[in-house]
């Protein structure tokens, strides 16, 4: 609940500070009264906890950590006791589920509302080489004279878009133009303005600077990142400028971990340890002292104002998306239990984004779709070409030739690749009983790696996943999961592993080359699967074992993929690092297909009309 009002010019008083847009809203130390609904809620869930969200979202909206205002606790009688307040709780603006058009609209959007700085924003906007500005034919963005009323001025600006859909039509012809560009031609003049997306097409993404300004804070960010770059090298940390200057705030006390904040831990702190691991995937421990200090990365690594996720993260998803549509098939029209099918179907998804024709990828789903259907396909950030997996291309294209399923027994290579675990985690909400999910990850990863540790390695991560939702420990999970490894033929390399990272993480934290001597780097099931695990159990926080996992000479992406799937279900949404998860691309992406996920396996999943639309059941 929030209570407060809005004011949506949010100018300061002085007209030469950078003005934005900003929505004002303040946080409530209240909870809503009692309803007969939520007392009747009470009732049929004794031992639990109920919260409650930002009012001032829509209905349909993702439910995060950052959204719940607070819970109040029901005891063993079904009646509520104690309440909870989040501290971690941040009001959302009305349009949080708008679409952007590219990262720097995101990057935009968060400064807008207070998640990043107004500094990083500037350093973004200097990046960015895809404003849109009007009149082409002067090469150059057009100057023109406007009314401040708040100010009574009339003022001298440039108008730039972030991308063509936020110019007015009636504007003419437009052209891109770098950030760095605009600054240049402009940047000396102390009485001109920038106003970026100035039309009622670009409303809520609105923002107005001083030039000149702006050309002083870029200068003053490249300046603080260098000086804090070198004390950290003489100081033997990391140079990486990360997403946040200050130290993270230390957790406080809330209510228990349930399975909820496991699943959504899991699902994004996967996602943010594959951001972690990317910007450094290929590079030997040597280059990633040299490029990021003795330490190694100790955060995320932007591009754009973001920290960019691989093909791990898409495939991830896309698996996630063809559970869905599983389970909302079978509810629609029971059936065998099997959702193969429907997950290879979205891997053919999958591989039409990567710059592929959905004749030539989607094979037989292809010829009763004239194109790939479902809401996740809809997001064009998951288009993006982030060094996909030669093996999952090679298979899903022969599937989209033959038509025919691999499995662990039709095998079509003899690849043990790193493919097959590091989108794996998902399985988890498939079935209540661990055999199954074993079964199912492991047939899900057959379908692009044949060689048993390509496959084995996923139907571990995924029961250890399954067996930490349900409050089982650590290392008891880890045994689930051994037990049941030991029951398929062809499983000693992978059980190898498996024993090698639980005996390594005994003895706690150990350099990246001893990580490499014991358990390999990362480039093959058993090993990613293996390094992943050591540091989740080598460590006792989620932001150490991300980075325990990613800093070393190998596959630091799926190593970082898999450490977050554990880590998260371990430790839950709240222990993922907040000013990491403010620049994680897609992030709203990855929080909305959770919460779809939550609801459809959840014992009342959603019944209305839109739901199959969102979600195709075949």
């Amino acid at each position: 609940m929030v209570d407060g009002s809005a004011d949506d010019t949010g100018y300061d008083e002085d007209p030469r500070v950078a003005r934005i847009h900003r929505k004002q809203v303040f946080k409530t130390d209240t909870l809503p009264p009692i309803s007969e609904r939520a007392q009747e809620y009470a009732r049929t869930h004794p031992n639990s906890w109920m919260y409650y969200t930002d009012s001032s979202l829509p209905p349909d909206a993702p439910v995060t950590l950052s959204n719940v205002t607070g819970g109040r606790y029901i005891d063993e009688r079904g009646e509520f006791t104690r309440t909870w307040m989040n501290p971690d709780f941040v009001p959302q603006p009305a349009f949080a589920k708008r679409e952007f058009h590219n990262h720097f609209e995101l990057v935009l959007w968060r400064a807008l509302y207070g998640h990043i700085s107004i500094g990083d924003l500037v350093w973004a906007f200097a990046e960015n080489s895809h404003l849109v500005v009007v009149d082409p034919q002067t090469r150059r963005p057009e100057v023109a004279e406007h009314v401040d009323h708040k100010f009574g001025q009339t003022r001298r600006g440039v108008l730039v878009f972030t991308s063509e859909p936020l110019v007015d039509p009636a504007a003419g012809p437009v052209q891109l133009m770098a950030g760095t560009d605009i600054l240049d031609l402009y940047g000396t003049d102390e009485e001109l303005w920038l106003r970026i997306n100035d039309s009622p097409e670009g409303n809520g993404l609105g923002v107005e600077f001083g030039i000149d300004d702006m050309v002083l804070l870029q200068r003053q960010n490249h300046v603080h990142v260098e000086r804090r770059a070198a004390e950290q090298e003489a100081a033997g940390g990391s140079t990486t400028r990360t997403a946040a200057e200050t130290p993270a705030a230390q957790p406080q006390p809330g209510p228990p971990v349930d399975a909820r904040e496991r699943f959504f831990g899991s699902m994004v702190a996967g996602a943010v340890g594959d951001a972690l691991g990317y910007a450094v995937e290929f590079h030997g421990i040597g280059m990633i002292r040299r490029q990021h200090g003795e330490g190694g990365v100790t955060g995320p690594v932007l591009r754009g104002g973001v920290a960019e996720i691989s093909d791990d993260t898409q495939m991830m998803l896309f698996t996630l998306e063809g559970l869905i549509r599983a389970h909302v098939a079978r509810r629609i029209e029971p059936r065998d239990n099997d959702p193969v099918p429907e997950v290879q179907h979205a891997y053919q998804r999958w591989l039409h984004t990567q710059n592929r024709p959905w004749e030539h990828a989607g094979g037989p789903y292809a010829r009763r779709l004239s194109r790939p259907d479902g809401w996740l396909i809809t997001n064009r950030g998951l288009f993006a070409d982030r060094a996909p997996g030669s093996t999952c291309m090679s298979a899903l294209f022969t599937f989209a030739q033959t038509h025919q399923h691999a499995t662990p027994q039709n095998r079509i290579n003899d690849s043990k690749g790193c493919g097959g675990v590091m989108r794996a985690a998902p399985v988890a909400v498939w079935s209540n009983d661990p055999g199954e999910v074993f079964f199912t990850a492991a047939r899900t990863a057959a379908l692009t790696h044949s060689h048993p540790s390509g496959f084995l390695s996923a139907g571990v991560l995924a029961v250890i996943v399954h067996q930490l939702l349900r409050d089982v420990p650590l290392r008891d999970s880890v045994r689930v999961a051994r037990d049941l490894l030991v029951r398929w033929p062809e499983h000693e390399e992978q059980l190898r592993a498996l024993d090698a990272a639980v005996a390594l993480a005994e003895r706690g934290r150990v350099s990246p080359e001893e990580i490499e001597e014991q358990l390999g780097q990362g480039w093959v099931g058993e090993e990613a699967l293996a390094i992943g695990l050591y540091a989740v159990l080598a460590t006792d926080d989620l932001r150490d074992a991300l980075l325990l996992s990613v800093n070393h000479s190998g596959d630091s992406d799926s190593t970082g993929i898999v450490c977050g799937n554990i880590g998260g279900a371990v430790h839950g949404m709240r222990a993922v690092p907040p000013e990491w998860l403010r620049t994680l691309e897609l992030r709203e992406v990855i929080e909305t297909l959770t919460n779809d996920a939550l609801a459809e396996f959840s014992p009342g999943p959603p019944t209305d009309p839109s739901w199959t639309q969102r979600y195709p059941a075949w």
